[in-house]
């Protein structure tokens, strides 16, 4: 029986206003640095799934520029490169090249110049009502 009396006495100092007052005043002065640490960690949380996004778009990219390289080293990589952002062809090829006006598309086709016997041969031609 002294076991239980024992017992009750620290029952009734735990459930005593003063030690009631005291755990709330301890709740309430923890609770601002707990709710800053949960602001951090979304913060953190945010900034690693936007880097993760960052992280998948630079592999992306790195593939393309990687896959890009393979192609540029074979001759035929080296080729379509000239001509598409250089506007470069082989000796002797025949471009068109179109252009966009305020009046609408218009063509011009560009020849390679011709030589002393190509432009007589257009003016004898031109005489007798060729081409």
């Amino acid at each position: 029986m002294a076991f239980l009396r024992k017992k009750n006495k620290v029952y009734k100092w735990l459930y005593s206003y003063p030690v009631i007052i005291l755990l709330l005043v301890l709740v309430i002065l923890l609770i601002k640095p707990v709710w800053n640490v949960y602001l951090k960690y979304s913060e953190a949380r945010e900034n690693f799934e936007i880097m993760e996004e960052k992280k998948v778009d630079i592999l992306e990219r790195m593939e393309r520029l990687e896959k890009n390289i393979s192609r540029l080293d074979t001759d035929i990589g080296v080729e379509e490169e000239l001509r598409i952002r250089h506007n470069m062809g082989r000796e002797g090829e025949r471009m068109v090249i179109i252009m966009e006006n305020e009046g609408g598309l218009r063509s011009e086709r560009i020849e390679e110049e011709k030589g002393w016997f190509g432009r007589s041969w257009d003016k004898l031609k031109g005489v007798f009502g060729g081409e």
